[in-house]
């Protein structure tokens, strides 16, 4: 009866340290994920300070600065696999877009895609924010 209670206590303190090493390698990976993400949101703000510093209030440098930095976000989302929900001549799926208005529009069908009010996305098929769209209701 002793060899079975040892062995039932051993079991657990191995099963107990099995689950700690895997709480730390979880904890290690989501610092990885959190560097990234930091280190991309420095890039995007050092960016933005050259933008604005190198603009000389000139409009058209800074519209082209901030062209550029909408591009390295937009490859940032890419590596990523952040994707816009497409919206234009959609219709409604409430799996993907929330309505925050409708408009009456002759000869268009209901439910039909008019206006994106806010840009969705997904990340590996999965919402991660739904798109604010206004649609059509005739009836």
């Amino acid at each position: 009866m002793d060899e079975l209670k040892t062995r039932h206590m051993r079991l657990m303190a191995d099963f107990d340290n099995y689950r700690k090493s895997i709480d730390r390698q979880i904890d290690d990976k989501l610092m990885v994920y959190k560097q990234d993400l930091i280190l991309n949101i420095v890039e995007i703000k050092e960016d933005i300070e050259r933008a604005v510093d190198n603009s000389s209030h000139n409009v058209d440098e800074l519209n082209s600065g901030l062209k550029m930095i909408n591009n390295n976000l937009d490859k940032i989302l890419k590596t990523t696999n952040v994707t816009e929900i497409v919206c234009k001549n959609k219709f409604f799926d409430p799996s993907f877009h929330e309505i925050v208005s409708t408009s009456k529009k002759s000869g268009m069908p209901d439910n039909l895609i008019v206006k994106v009010i806010r840009k969705g996305y997904v990340i590996d098929n999965k919402v991660l924010r739904h798109s604010l769209v206004e649609i059509i209701k005739n009836k």
